[in-house]
């Protein structure tokens, strides 16, 4: 399906290339790990598709070929699961929580940012590198299920941001986690509302 797809871009972006004006040939090729699409006139060859290594390559008369990008996928190459949180900055939340990690918004009076492990890698810990637009602070923690709730941003004011990375380094089957986190202000909007977009990485094709 996704070799299929990839074709009908390419004969696309193909035919877009060659002039409509003149007789255009078209050539299919199928092999046992590749793929092309090879549009011709009387003037060009254009040459875009699927090769051995699993490139999208795309290739004309003139030039070699170039790699668009490649599609063999890796550790973190199936699409991520998207959530999208809203809530009162003024009250506890725990707005995210799966079997690997669980996210704890604590209403205290300077706003804190809390994460529990709730299942441990194959080996080693998982690191959480967490960035302070507002203040220009860079947390780090390698953390297990043994720290229990930890306190990652102790202070996060009006009109701030945070983004934050998780992951364990010695597991690839861990997920990832990518959060953005967004702290409004309390001048113009009533509970002064916190956004988080989670997005979740996991294994492979």
């Amino acid at each position: 399906m996704k070799k299929a797809l990839y074709i009908i871009i390419a004969l696309f972006f193909a035919t877009v290339l060659m002039s409509s004006s003149e007789a255009i040939k078209l050539i299919k090729y199928f092999g046992q790990d590749s793929a092309f699409v090879v549009v011709e006139n009387q003037h060009d060859q254009v040459r875009i598709g699927i090769d051995e290594e699993q490139n999208l390559c795309f290739q004309d008369s003139a030039n070699g070929c170039v790699t668009l990008s490649n599609l063999s996928g890796g550790a973190n190459s199936n699409p991520p699961e998207v959530s999208f949180y809203g809530f009162a900055s003024t009250s506890d939340n725990t707005f995210y929580s799966d079997v690997y990690i669980e996210l704890f918004w604590d209403a205290a009076a300077t706003d804190d940012l809390e994460i529990t492990i709730l299942t441990n890698p194959a080996s080693e810990k998982v690191h959480v590198l967490l960035s302070d637009l507002a203040s220009g602070a860079l947390n780090a923690f390698d953390l297990n299920t043994a720290s229990g709730q930890t306190v990652i941003d102790s202070s996060i004011g009006q009109d701030d941001r945070i983004n934050i990375s998780v992951f364990a380094p010695s597991d690839s089957n861990y997920p990832g986690y990518r959060i953005s986190l967004v702290k409004t202000n309390s001048t113009s909007y009533t509970g002064t509302p916190v956004m988080v977009l989670v997005e979740k990485w996991t294994g492979t094709n």
